[in-house]
């Protein structure tokens, strides 16, 4: 049975030490992703001394939240977590997927962080990423993100064989789908507003060309 030991995820580390985060509790959760989803985002690489920012296409990971009845997703027997396993077959034979299920895996994305619903009260704990920081402000959450920390573990998820490179058909298609929008975009760029959208979507469609396809590591 695919479970989470006590119904928690595996040592996570420290739970974050800051005053509770306003905010309900909410379900821990799995990443996986599908084959033909990719963005383009920055990664920082070295040579040398020199760190320089370089495109690579990214696998764009998407949540499984781990709520007993949704997402196939089952409550296990007392005292265990809940039961996944319907889920990660249809990701994996169904959808020919790749679920971040491995307790290393699950150490290195998901953080919990102690927090308390404003109107009941009710003490919980909050997941997020470990590329989120949370912070409580004036009775509100604040959130900051490290992209470039994400984007390079995203990367590494390529290289290391634990996601498989994207196919260059899907690149392809991926890269004509956004070159499609310039045309229908460029009849309208006398109304307001639409030239700068024309060129917003010419700059995402350099920046999808200029981005190197991610391989695994000899």
């Amino acid at each position: 049975m695919a479970k989470l030991t006590n119904g928690r995820v595996p040592a996570l580390g420290s739970v974050a030490p800051d005053a509770l985060l306003p905010v309900r509790p909410n379900v821990p959760f799995l990443l996986f992703h599908t084959p033909k989803n990719w963005f383009v985002g920055e990664v920082e690489v070295q040579d040398g001394k020199k760190i320089s920012r370089q495109l690579y296409w990214l696998p764009k990971l998407k949540p499984l939240p781990l709520q007993p009845g949704t997402n196939n997703v089952k409550a296990g027997p007392d005292g265990e977590g809940p039961d996944y396993m319907a889920a990660q077959k249809r990701i994996e034979r169904r959808l020919h997927g790749t679920l971040l299920s491995r307790p290393h895996q699950i150490q290195q994305y998901l953080r919990e962080h102690d927090c308390r619903d404003q109107r009941t009260k009710r003490r919980g704990l909050y997941y997020t990423t470990a590329w989120e920081t949370p912070e409580a402000i004036d009775g509100t959450v604040v959130t900051q993100h490290d992209d470039l920390g994400y984007h390079r573990w995203l990367l590494s998820l390529v290289e290391d064989g634990t996601i498989r490179p994207p196919h260059p058909t899907v690149i392809e298609q991926l890269r004509n789908r956004r070159r499609g929008h310039i045309p229908r975009q460029g009849n309208h760029a006398h109304i307001p507003g639409m030239a700068a959208k024309l060129a917003a979507t010419q700059e995402r469609v350099d920046r999808e060309a200029a981005a190197l396809i991610p391989e695994a590591a000899p």
